[in-house]
């Protein structure tokens, strides 16, 4: 994997870039161009259904388990 296609910082986000409202620094991340292939729109189909799935299997778990937690006696 070339260091090219990794995700940079732009140069006119300053590093310590805060948000007035709640003084949190924050990243701005921007992907260079339409065919980067970092960008979550540019994956393939079956990746974008793996992840999906990933979360919403562990929502239906996280629901399950608190679920069954409350209901016994």
């Amino acid at each position: 994997m070339s260091t090219e296609s990794v995700p940079t910082l732009r140069d006119d986000v300053p590093d310590n870039a805060t948000d007035d409202s709640t003084s949190e620094k924050f990243t701005v991340v921007r992907f260079d161009g339409d065919d980067d292939p970092w960008d979550p729109k540019n994956f393939p189909k079956w990746k974008k259904w793996a992840v999906l799935f990933a979360v919403a299997h562990g929502a239906v778990i996280v629901t399950c388990a608190s679920s069954l937690y409350v209901s016994s006696p």
